[in-house]
């Protein structure tokens, strides 16, 4: 029996008034463009481990790369209460093996890229992730991950929607990740890259797919140019696309993306 892809949300996305002032950011548009192929898992770090509502506003303060959680007014370090909530509740969505999630943009928990990091003092030290954003992706690096505003696009919306649902192919298909095979593997990756990549860069991505699934490939390269070589009875195809990237991550990311697709190998 085929189940509907779970995606995990940002709970104030979804409506519930679990930001710090009470408030809730529901973006209505979104869901119910998503609705008809997903099932939404609520998620809220900050009223999960604890905190209430309405609470302290809080933000990230210290190193941008590994920075703290901590309160505006009073200083108070909420870094390991939301760490400690983060493993346990990590244990519990690699059970619900969701095909995706939906951050909420410049959440000192949430946010995916670009969430503003203080110096103690508080001026701006530079930008960094939220505290369970950057756990969820560390943990499962392979599955498909958003903020909600670029996902007002249609065309990006669009292209996050095939990356879920390949992926949720792609569980139906075969059974849970060794973690620690992961870890490794792209570890080792990512050693490679800094030692041969100097970034910024055009980055040539290469894969051999099946002829039906070039499509679905193609899908998540929008606006580049592939350069396309099929196999002598056309059954497969070569594929190389010359992206520009940002760091080994990027590389990472869009090689995760790929690989949920059935069928496609990556060079």
């Amino acid at each position: 029996m085929t189940t509907k892809a779970k995606i995990g949300v940002s709970a104030c996305l979804l409506g519930f008034p679990v930001r710090y002032d009470g408030k809730h950011k529901l973006d209505a548009q979104l869901l119910d463009a998503l609705r008809p192929h997903v099932d939404f898992i609520s998620v809220c770090p900050e009223t999960e481990c604890g905190l209430g509502v309405p609470r302290e506003e809080a933000r990230l303060v210290g190193n941008p790369r590994y920075p703290q959680m901590i309160t505006v007014e009073t200083g108070h370090d909420l870094t390991r209460k939301m760490l400690n909530w983060t493993a346990g509740k990590i244990k519990e969505l690699r059970r619900e093996k969701l095909s995706g999630f939906i951050f909420k943009r410049g959440s000192p928990s949430c946010g995916l890229r670009h969430v503003r990091v203080f110096t103690r003092q508080g001026d701006e030290a530079g930008y960094g992730s939220g505290l369970f954003a950057h756990a969820f992706t560390a943990q499962f690096p392979r599955t498909p991950v958003e903020e909600e505003w670029p996902l007002q696009d249609h065309g990006l919306r669009d292209n996050f929607m095939a990356q879920v649902l390949s992926f949720h192919a792609g569980q139906q298909q075969k059974g849970s990740l060794n973690m620690q095979e992961i870890t490794d593997k792209y570890r080792s990756f990512r050693e490679l890259l800094e030692e041969h990549y100097t970034w910024p860069c055009l980055f040539p991505f290469k894969f051999i797919a099946p002829a039906e699934k070039i499509a679905d490939v193609l899908l998540l390269f929008p606006g580049e140019e592939p350069a396309l070589r099929s196999s002598k009875g056309g059954k497969y195809i070569s594929v190389t696309i010359r992206k520009h990237v940002t760091s080994g991550d990027d590389v990472i990311a869009c090689y995760n993306r790929v690989g949920g697709i059935k069928g496609v190998i990556c060079l």
